[in-house]
């Protein structure tokens, strides 16, 4: 048990909620694992199918010394509100890093992935996203949804991607949030313009709520 953290987590901390993922899957087997954390552990999925997935590429990059006995449960509605565990541990990203199984060599390139606006308001346009591809040129690689993973293998062949390139610069998604595991520098990006979708007021332009769109923008 790390000497800095409070024993009562041990003992308490028995239910992870993951959904479908990546991100919270990685998570929360690493804060089972940092913090020696034994007996039966349950970890609510959305997708028993891809959080396996999940879980035999985390046992590809990183060594596993779990000693609990995890039990993958499908989530239902009363489970949502069952206690969840604390965030990950300050330490964490260092903990990946040093538990990784192979040496990460970098690569002359970065990498995204990108949300449309259709789809979720802290997205981009597809204009403003096949400008950004256009520009990079072959020095961008785009790793596309950090869901609905077809295989283990893709999920492994894109965080490798994620893990040997200079930089992270997209949407916020588990990618980005996982590229500080590989120690990639992560920039996220939303549209500002035409479309805010931080709905946020500026010095510009004023943004309609309801829709992202600034007021008095004709869309051509």
């Amino acid at each position: 048990m790390p000497q800095n953290h409070d024993g009562q987590f041990k003992s308490t901390c028995r239910n992870f909620i993951t959904y479908d993922i990546i991100k919270k899957t990685f998570f929360s087997l690493v804060y089972i694992d940092f913090m020696q954390i034994e007996g039966y552990v349950n970890i609510y999925c959305s997708d028993l199918k891809q959080t396996d997935m999940h879980v035999q590429a985390y046992n590809h990059f990183f060594k596993n010394n779990i000693k609990a006995k995890i039990n993958y449960k499908k989530i239902e509605e009363h489970d949502r509100n069952i206690m969840k565990h604390p965030n990950l541990p300050f330490d964490g990203y260092d903990w990946f890093r040093k538990n990784l199984n192979k040496k990460i060599n970098k690569k002359d390139h970065i990498c995204t992935s990108l949300i449309s606006v259709d789809k979720h308001e802290k997205g981009i346009t597809k204009e403003q996203k096949d400008a950004l591809l256009s520009c990079f040129g072959e020095k961008i690689i785009n790793i596309g949804d950090s869901r609905n993973f077809s295989s283990t293998n893709e999920v492994i062949d894109k965080l490798t991607i994620l893990a040997e390139s200079k930089c992270f610069i997209g949407s916020s998604t588990s990618y980005s949030h996982m590229a500080p595991i590989f120690d990639t520098p992560s920039i996220h990006m939303n549209s500002f313009w035409p479309y805010n979708g931080e709905r946020l007021w500026t010095r510009e332009f004023l943004c309609d709520t309801v829709n992202g769109t600034p007021i008095g923008y004709v869309k051509q």
